[in-house]
């Protein structure tokens, strides 16, 4: 009933869309008071479809950033102070201690 009076009151500033949802939920409602158990058997159902394909486009949108991740190199940052290639600053040791007589700051 909510949403049926926020579209009215909103009018045509809102579109007709939450009038529209706002009958549709509440002929839901009203089937949903006169027949809870099969209801009840209707939305596990649609439930149940809803998360298989929201499941299947999660695993296609995580491929696709993950393609394209890949064709945009990433993975290579460019470090101030490090050298083309060297894994290591040059003002650290090999371990990536800093270098005898550096002071740490923080």
């Amino acid at each position: 009933m909510l949403a049926l009076l926020a579209g009215i009151s909103i009018g045509r500033a809102g579109g007709w869309w939450p009038i529209v949802f706002g009958i549709i939920s509440l002929a839901a409602g009203i089937v949903v008071i006169s027949t809870p158990v099969s209801s009840v058997t209707v939305l596990a159902t649609l439930m149940g479809i809803w998360f298989v394909v929201m499941g299947l486009l999660e695993m296609a949108g995580a491929f696709a950033v993950r393609h394209a991740s890949r064709r945009a190199g990433a993975g290579q940052v460019s470090v101030p102070g490090q050298r083309a290639g060297d894994g290591t600053s040059a003002s650290a040791g090999p371990d990536g201690s800093p270098a005898a007589g550096q002071k740490v700051q923080g």
